[in-house]
């Protein structure tokens, strides 16, 4: 879905509102809404341009073009999809420790080094945001707070397996990458996103990922978001081996801010509830 410019005048009191943005490869997603007001929400996907002179001049663009973006919000959180993060347990109390830890597992990388809180397990997801794209949300957004994509996703599925009696895995699907969960009550098994070509690979992921971490696909539960497509592709399949394969139900409290809040990508809808 693409996107007519969004004017400031689209919104009253900015200062009421909130900015939920995500940064991915080739497009930005905007979710706003008023915490004060049901049915406010706003949801926009911009594809940006593949012919813009560096990504980071098509996300320049693509904000400037759109002039409500620019106002000072409430609150503006961005998550950005990257492919460096780790969970560190919370026994590394130090940030700079944590910033170690993470420089040792991407030797070489040169990004800006954040840490998320991961309140359901104790723990702290560390990532890193290439420089120039960090230093523009930082210099464009008042009081920017940025996340890792795998920040409310943790956050949020850790929340619901601690509500279980059993075993979970959860996938959250894009049409070419898988981020999967696993959680045993509150404990976290594993946590990671994966590439893919076809749809049918996230098939494989899953499986596997079952075999390596020991879980009984007849006793462990695979719950499922985000892209319909996919998942409309890949679940028979996922029937013949696993016993449990539901969708991930969908949260009512998002519902009431406005229902087209269901067109965007998981990790942003949840992302207001993980406080």
């Amino acid at each position: 879905m693409s996107t007519q410019s969004l004017p400031k005048e689209m919104i009253e009191r900015p200062e009421v509102w909130q900015l939920n943005m995500r940064v991915a490869p080739g497009a930005l997603d905007l979710l706003l809404f008023s915490p004060l007001e049901n049915n406010s929400l706003i949801y926009r996907h911009i594809d940006l341009d593949p012919q813009a002179v560096s990504p980071l001049k098509a996300i320049e663009e693509a904000i400037y073009d759109n002039p409500l973006l620019l106002c000072d919000f409430m609150r503006v959180r961005v998550v950005v999809q990257t492919s460096k993060f780790m969970a560190i347990p919370p026994e590394v109390e130090d940030a700079d420790d944590r910033a170690a830890l993470f420089h040792a597992a991407f030797e070489g990388d040169n990004g800006r080094v954040y840490d998320n809180r991961l309140g359901a397990v104790n723990a702290s997801m560390t990532f890193s945001v290439e420089p120039d794209l960090a230093g523009f949300l930082e210099r464009t957004f008042y009081n920017v707070e940025l996340y890792s994509h795998l920040t409310p996703l943790c956050n949020y599925f850790v929340a619901s397996g601690k509500r279980a009696n059993v075993r979970r895995m959860y996938a959250n699907l894009r049409p070419e990458s898988i981020d999967l969960i696993a959680v045993d009550h509150a404990e976290v098994l594993m946590i990671n996103t994966m590439k893919y070509r076809e749809p049918l690979d996230a098939i494989y992921y899953i499986m596997a990922s079952y075999k390596s971490l020991g879980l009984d696909p007849m006793t462990t539960e695979l719950l499922i978001a985000g892209s319909p497509t996919v998942r409309d592709e890949i679940v028979p399949t996922l029937r013949s081996y696993i016993a449990s394969v539901m969708p991930v139900i969908f949260p009512s409290t998002m519902f009431k801010a406005g229902r087209d809040v269901i067109k965007a990508p998981f990790d942003l809808i949840v992302l207001p509830l993980c406080e």
